[in-house]
């Protein structure tokens, strides 16, 4: 019980320590736990959760070729609209339906040709079915 406050304050102490960035004479950017002599720059470092970053609709390209300044810089297209993705996607589901459809398709035929009235044909039936239901409801509206 003596042992938990020490082991308390033992993880706590380094949690509160801050982080220091700084750049050297060449250039390379370094970070520390100590403040470099004369520089006293503190990072703050945020959390975030995976994919919460902001991306803009549209980028200025640097290029050699558009350093002209009579001549506008060029755009990169913009992000895909949500109607874009949900399409897309849409899209991938019906050709990954397909896809299984004619893979059960070809069980059926292998389990055909071993055992006509198995509980294995029946099985493969059973599939072909259901994928012939996911290809419908899948592709309703995509082709």
């Amino acid at each position: 019980m003596r042992l938990l406050p020490i082991l308390f304050i033992f993880f706590v102490l380094p949690v509160s320590a801050q982080v220091y960035k700084w750049t050297d004479e060449n250039g390379v950017t370094h970070f520390g736990s100590q403040p470099p002599a004369g520089q006293q720059n503190e990072v703050t470092i945020r959390k975030s959760a995976p994919g919460t970053a902001s991306v803009p609709s549209s980028r200025t390209i640097p290029s050699e070729q558009n350093q002209n300044p009579d001549r506008p810089p060029e755009k990169v297209p913009a992000a895909p609209t949500l109607a874009d993705l949900e399409r897309a996607a849409a899209q991938r589901a019906c050709e990954l339906a397909k896809s299984e459809l004619a893979s059960a398709e070809r069980m059926l035929t292998l389990a055909l040709s071993i055992d006509q009235s198995g509980p294995m044909a029946d099985h493969r039936r059973n599939q072909v079915d259901l994928w012939q239901r996911r290809v419908r409801i899948e592709c309703l509206g995509v082709e």
